[in-house]
């Protein structure tokens, strides 16, 4: 039997070995004849292919952003108009044809936290301020979230970091509001000091805007400082002398700084001037019963000098009284007092009824308002939770103990 040969390369049968494969030479002269035409075609089809497939994607990429945006706009309109609950479901459908939008996901942390949600919300607001976090917005949501959640340490730090961070719209207007509620924070914490720091600092880049200085006066009083308060309304009545609000709030000052008599006469100013301040009238009128009491306004007669100051000694036997036993047909029975606080008593009850004989002198005068502050020192040391009843007495008393 005759020996066979194979090509190697198409398996087909040669006449020996080495010879050259008639199958072969017949396909390499059909591919290299066909070589430009073949190559031709191919790179055609695959540029079109290539062109498809950009149309289909950029078509594709096209729509997910219109549907975004759609849905973007829907939940920012839902969001205007209070419908939070709604208006969350389109931020979410948005993100999902654009996961990584910082906008959309802004909007959704806020309608959480106007929905109170805020345990979500802070969720978003942490993520959201790890990508960027200057972000004013971003930090003053997450510091009244803080501020609600009782991380006042926490929520000082964010708001901080608002007033000096970054704000898209309104910036100026913004890190003024932010300002505003660090000052709130600081002082429902107790650090007044910081507080009348800030409110410093804010004055002295606060635009010509009355009304802005209104309220951080009234910020200066809530923090104990009536006297930069009182600053800020005197110029504020100078410049609108017929403002109630002005005149209302520099008798508030005056008060906090015991001038009972100008601050009577600034209350009814405003009232003149038809304040719509609610507390205006009960203001007006304690501002009054201190006037009335006081022994020491200036221009009494000695005779009135004295009947106020024995006013004041039975008001303030009235008040340690009422401490000791503040509910006498159920508690008649006190228990035994020390002899110094029996004495007190005692020696205050005699002058009270008239048993105890006064001449109506300065030594008189003296003496009874010594024992009105001794009454009312002892009243405050041992019962100092219990509500003070009698303000203008205890205002009176606190002036004259300075």
């Amino acid at each position: 039997m005759a020996k066979r040969y194979l090509c190697l390369i198409c398996q087909n049968e040669i006449p020996h070995a080495g010879a050259e494969c008639p199958h072969c030479r017949l396909n390499r002269k059909a591919f290299a004849g066909a070589t430009p035409q073949v190559l031709v075609l191919l790179f055609a089809a695959m540029f079109g292919l290539f062109v498809f497939a950009g149309i289909l994607t950029a078509s594709f990429r096209a729509e997910k952003r219109a549907r975004a945006e759609r849905h973007a706009t829907l939940a920012l309109t839902l969001s205007q108009y209070g419908d939070y609950e709604h208006a969350i479901e389109h931020y979410r459908e948005a993100l999902t044809y654009s996961r990584d939008n910082y906008e959309y996901r802004l909007g959704l942390a806020l309608a959480l936290y106007y929905l109170e949600r805020f345990g979500e919300a802070e969720l978003q607001l942490v993520e959201l301020r790890a990508a960027d976090p200057t972000r004013g917005v971003v930090n003053r949501i997450l510091g009244r979230i803080a501020e609600i959640g009782g991380r006042p340490a926490d929520a000082e730090n964010y708001y901080r970091t608002a007033i000096f961070g970054r704000w898209v719209q309104s910036p100026a207007e913004n890190r003024l509001k932010t300002r505003f509620e660090l000052i709130e924070l600081l002082e429902s914490q107790g650090k007044k000091l910081q507080a009348i720091g800030e409110l410093v600092e804010l004055l002295a880049i606060v635009p010509d805007d009355n009304n802005m200085k209104r309220r951080i006066g009234e910020l200066f009083l809530d923090v104990g400082s009536p006297l930069n308060a009182a600053r800020i309304f005197e110029d504020l009545v100078k410049a609108a002398p017929d403002d109630p609000l002005a005149h209302y709030g520099l008798g508030r000052a005056e008060f906090a700084q015991g001038s009972y008599i100008s601050a009577a006469a600034r209350f009814e100013k405003a009232k003149r001037l038809g304040a719509a301040a609610p507390d205006l009238g009960e203001q007006l009128e304690l501002a009054r019963a201190v006037v009335d009491l006081d022994p020491s306004a200036r221009g009494l007669p000695a005779r009135e000098t004295y009947l106020r100051g024995r006013e004041l000694l039975r008001r303030g036997l009235a008040a340690l009284e009422y401490c000791l036993n503040p509910a006498p047909q159920s508690a008649q029975f006190v228990g035994p007092l020390p002899q110094d606080l029996d004495e007190l008593l005692s020696s205050a009850r005699g002058i009270a009824s008239g048993k105890t004989r006064q001449r109506a002198g300065q030594e008189a005068i003296e003496s009874n308002i010594s024992l009105a502050e001794a009454l009312w020192a002892r009243r405050m040391e041992r019962c100092p939770d219990i509500p003070i009843a009698d303000q203008p007495l205890g205002l009176v008393l606190d002036r004259l103990g300075q």
